[in-house]
This record gives C-alpha cells, sequence and structure tokens, in this order.
C-alpha cells in the first residue's frame, strides 16, 4: 500500500521521531466527540494528540474545523466556548482565518477562469484565422500547377485537420460551458 502524503512529509520532517498511526486518516464522529471531551478535560493538545494517535497540528486542525462547522451551522460563540473550551476570541480568529481562506479560494477560481476564457477567446480567434487563411489557400491553389497542387493539398489537409480539432475543443468547452 502506498503512503499517504501525510506520512511522506511527516517521516521527511521528523525522521528521529515515529508516526502517529492515524496520520492523515479521515476522522470518525466518536474521534471529534472525544476530541471534544478531551477538550472540556483541559487536557493539552499534546495529551489529545498521544491518545489519538494523530499529531498536534492535526488536532489543532480538526478544532479548526469543528469550529467552522458549529460556526457555518449557526451556532452562538458562547456555545461553541463551552463546547471547545475555547475562548471567544480564539473562535473568531478561526472565522476570521476561514474567511480569508475562502476569499483566497474564490480570487484563484476567478483567476483560473479568467485565463480559460482568455484561452476560449484565443481558440475563437484560431478558428477564425484558420477559416481565412483555408480561404487563402484556395484561391492560391486555384493559380498554381498541378505538381504544387499536391503539396497544398497535404497542406490543406492538415489545416483542415488542426481547424476541426480546434472547434473540437471548442465544442467540449462550450459543453462544460466555459465558453
Amino acid at each position: 500500500m502506498e503512503e499517504n502524503r501525510y506520512i511522506s512529509n511527516f517521516k521527511k520532517n521528523n525522521p528521529d521521531e515515529e508516526c502517529p498511526q492515524n496520520l492523515g486518516l479521515k476522522w470518525s464522529i466518536h474521534e471529534e466527540e472525544e476530541l471534544l471531551e478531551y477538550l472540556s478535560e483541559n487536557k493539552t493538545l499534546e495529551e489529545i494528540a498521544r491518545i489519538h494517535k494523530r499529531t498536534v497540528g492535526g488536532i489543532d486542525s480538526r478544532i479548526k474545523i469543528i469550529v467552522c462547522k458549529y460556526l457555518k451551522n449557526g451556532m452562538d460563540l458562547d456555545s461553541i466556548s463551552k463546547k471547545t473550551n475555547l475562548d471567544k476570541s480564539e473562535i473568531l480568529q478561526i472565522k476570521t482565518d476561514n474567511e480569508l481562506k475562502l476569499m483566497n479560494k474564490r480570487k484563484e477560481k476567478e483567476r483560473e477562469i479568467k485565463m480559460l476564457n482568455d484561452e476560449i477567446n484565443s481558440i475563437r480567434n484560431t478558428e477564425k484565422n484558420n477559416d481565412d487563411i483555408m480561404k487563402m489557400l484556395i484561391k492560391i491553389y486555384n493559380k498554381i500547377d498541378k505538381n504544387k497542387k499536391d503539396e497544398l493539398d497535404d497542406i490543406k489537409s492538415e489545416i483542415m485537420m488542426i481547424n476541426q480539432n480546434v472547434k473540437n475543443i471548442y465544442k467540449q468547452l462550450k459543453r462544460l460551458d466555459l465558453a
């Protein structure tokens, strides 16, 4: 079985430490409930990490995920504070960090969409240019002798294939609602 990236990174960055058994594995509902229970008992992150066979960073990340889940479901700060044993300022910091992260993801998606739109426009222009080239070739083709026509037939076939490929790409992009 292939090692997950979390284990690989842990071993690379901590060559002298034993890798936690549950590193990178999905959290169960039961584990989350235990985590909240340990937090209410004022256990340290290090103690909880040892019990859950995870890293301190993994425990911290899971707490942030739980807080974000509670916020998304409309739970008030006092209730979240009681469940997680975090003070309100820590909860608000997690909320702010998460909102910034989401905002950055949205900006990145917007950049990706702009790049795709630019590429689509480029493909549209290429398609128009290919049609213009084809018309020019037909005009030239009609004016030249038989030997040169065979060479031009090859070029014409290549351009037709390229033009068809561009049209197929455009159709695929249209199906994906990107055109």
